[in-house]
């Protein structure tokens, strides 16, 4: 479950650096009776909640698409970096699927990591003794700088479930 820390909605409260073996949202604060109203995961070090393992924490900086966009649209068209087919997106420029469980899906297309998958690229920067001597917020802006970085391209859905 991990080590949370949490606040209540007292404003005078003692027992708001709290800590609680599990999300403590939606309980109540035991020095003052007002609900908890904030609560994060205390990460460490190593922590497996900051693994990075499923890319927790790392989004794509808000530049990233439009300039992917930009360089793979030919006549109109989001060409896959793949196989170099068009994409089919809508007017918001997201494609939909339908799962398996007949949910219909709508996202943007994927962003591919190639010539070093993420996994690779990780592994290097967390390999670094820069990276290792940081604290964990340098280290999450290191993360981030590496997963916005190129070579990255805009695939079609198949190509990169299949890659």
């Amino acid at each position: 479950m991990g080590l949370w820390t949490a606040e209540c909605g007292h404003d005078d409260c003692s027992g708001c650096n709290l800590t609680n073996d599990g999300n403590p949202t939606r309980l109540f604060c035991p020095h003052s009776s007002h609900e908890i109203v904030r609560a994060s995961m205390c990460r460490e070090a190593g922590d497996g909640a900051f693994s990075m393992s499923n890319r927790a924490d790392v989004s794509w900086r808000a530049h990233v698409r439009p300039t992917l966009v930009q360089r793979q649209t030919e006549n109109g068209k989001l060409i896959c970096g793949i196989c170099k087919k068009d994409i089919g997106v809508d007017a918001n420029g997201k494609i939909s699927y339908t799962s398996i469980s007949q949910t219909v899906h709508v996202e943007y297309p994927p962003i591919d990591h190639y010539n070093k998958d993420w996994a690779d690229r990780r592994a290097d920067l967390e390999a670094t003794a820069a990276f290792q001597r940081a604290d964990l917020v340098r280290q999450h802006d290191m993360l981030m700088d590496e997963f916005n970085r190129d070579p990255l391209r805009i695939t079609c859905k198949t190509c990169n479930l299949t890659r």
